[in-house]
């Protein structure tokens, strides 16, 4: 219910922001607080590139996907014969 009541709050408060702002300064302004949502992320981003590429450095050293495909085969096989 409250969350009810916030929405309507919202959707109030746009509806006036309409009102009293032309289209194209509230779309500006949408713009402003999307980059401002984007900079964390983006902040993140370039911090944990560096881990992120010695993690897929060593996750394509030990190609763990050959163990998973023999592994799987033999399930399959045991399975198979049950």
């Amino acid at each position: 219910m409250q969350f009810c009541n916030e929405l309507t709050a919202a959707v109030r408060t746009l509806h006036c922001c309409n009102i009293l702002l032309a289209l194209s300064v509230i779309w500006d302004m949408g713009d402003v607080f999307l980059g401002i949502v984007i900079l964390p992320n983006l902040l993140a981003l370039i911090i944990l590139s560096p881990k992120v590429a010695e993690m897929s450095k060593s996750y394509f050293e030990r190609k763990p996907w050959i163990e998973n495909a023999e592994l799987h085969r033999r399930l399959k096989e045991e399975h198979r014969l049950h």
